[in-house]
């Protein structure tokens, strides 16, 4: 059973590590907070330089889907228990990748989740990722 959305406010910076190239990206946005059965979804749209809408998933097992439907698409399944495999579409193609989460931190009553991620493609190292996120 879905019980009615609830309007918040998210901020979010993420730090991006690339081979020697270091970025930070910061957005404020306001999102919506979902409860659907046992699982809590929180939407938002990130607006750079494309208009990127954002789900994350709240698993009751602690772990985290990171979905992003922009020009390219990809679904993070963040869980420090283990190695997860995703495909990242773009329009040039498919990139297989291999999600490592080092640290993953969610708390939906404080609002916050906070992560470390490293993705992988053919067991090379393509980028560490810092995630901090919070909404009210």
């Amino acid at each position: 059973m879905q019980s009615p959305s609830k309007n918040v406010h998210v901020q979010l910076t993420t730090k991006i590590q690339q081979a020697d190239m270091s970025e930070t990206f910061t957005f404020s946005e306001p999102g919506q907070l979902i409860q659907k059965d046992q699982i809590t979804y929180l939407r938002y749209t990130e607006h750079a330089e494309i208009e990127t809408p954002i789900i994350i998933k709240f698993n009751p097992d602690q772990t985290v889907r990171l979905s992003r439907q922009g020009t390219s698409q990809v679904h993070l399944d963040l869980n420090p228990k283990q190695t997860t495999t995703t495909t990242y579409i773009t329009p040039v193609g498919h990139l297989p990748l291999m999600v490592k989460t080092l640290h993953l931190t969610s708390d939906l009553l404080n609002g916050t989740l906070i992560t470390q991620y490293q993705l992988y493609q053919n067991d090379q190292l393509v980028g560490d990722y810092h995630l901090k996120l919070t909404f009210d």
